[in-house]
């Protein structure tokens, strides 16, 4: 009988342990963008920016293109989550401009309880009792922090909502 409490680390596991470091960074990262770049802007040059950082570290791992495999559906897809980066990116962009870090990395956890939610649709997995008290705590968290957003809206609502001055 094994007493790891679940807690098996691979490669994978590891480099998503990675990923919890450097994401905060990013939304960190948007407070010090130049006001001179709005927000279209700033994504694209971070894309194209972190496109040449991933063509740089594939060559250097050595991975190949392995173009054979491609075939139209592929493409299409690659497309469709080109497109879903780029949304997320501007939308994270445009949300750390109008909200304070805290306030959106709480908001931001939500993304584990959606994924925990989609996995069950989409792939029928069925989560562990561990990963669903996660889940809830995640959600509970979020919503609690909410008399905190509010009171700020309440002192400066431009801040918070879209108008015309915002746009650059």
């Amino acid at each position: 009988k094994t007493f790891s409490l679940g807690l098996a680390f691979g490669i994978g596991e590891l480099s998503a342990l990675i990923s919890i470091f450097f994401f905060p960074l990013s939304t960190i990262a948007r407070k010090w963008q130049s006001h001179k770049l709005n927000n279209y802007e700033s994504t694209f040059l971070i894309l194209i920016i972190a496109a040449f950082i991933n063509l740089f570290i594939s060559f250097f791992l050595g991975e190949k293109l392995h173009l054979e495999q491609f075939s139209s559906n592929v493409i299409l897809l690659l497309i469709i989550l080109g497109l879903q980066n780029v949304l997320v990116l501007f939308f994270l962009n445009f949300a750390f401009e109008k909200v304070e870090i805290v306030v959106g990395s709480v908001i931001l956890c939500l993304e584990t309880a959606f994924g925990i939610i989609v996995s069950i649709i989409l792939y029928k997995e069925i989560p562990t009792f561990k990963e669903f008290v996660g889940g809830i705590l995640i959600v509970i968290s979020a919503f609690l922090i909410r008399p905190k957003i509010t009171k700020k809206i309440e002192r400066n609502p431009k801040r918070f909502y879209f108008n015309k001055s915002i746009i650059r």
